[in-house]
C-alpha cells in the first residue's frame, strides 16, 4: 500500500510538472501567433509599400522620357531654326 501511496505521488508529480510545461508551451505558442500576425500585417504594408513605389518609378520613367523628347526636339529645332 505504501508503494502505491507513493507512486501515485510520485505521477501526481510529473502530472504537475507536465502541466506547468504545457502551460508554458500554450502561452509561447499564443506569443509566437501573436508576433507572426504582426509581422503579416507589416509585411502587408510593405507590399502595399512596394506596389506604390514600383508605379512611382514608373511614372517617373514617362516623365523622364517626355522630358528628353521634348529636349532632343527643342535642340533639333535650334540646330535647323537658328
Amino acid at each position: 500500500m505504501k508503494r502505491q501511496k507513493e507512486a501515485y505521488e510520485n505521477m501526481e508529480k510529473t502530472l504537475n510538472v507536465l502541466t506547468n510545461q504545457l502551460d508554458l508551451a500554450l502561452v509561447e505558442n499564443s506569443k509566437g501567433k501573436a508576433e507572426m500576425n504582426e509581422l503579416k500585417k507589416y509585411m502587408g504594408e510593405m507590399d502595399r509599400e512596394n506596389h506604390r513605389l514600383k508605379m512611382q518609378i514608373k511614372d517617373l520613367a514617362l516623365q523622364v522620357g517626355s522630358t528628353f523628347k521634348f529636349a532632343f526636339s527643342c535642340i533639333f529645332f535650334c540646330v535647323f531654326m537658328c
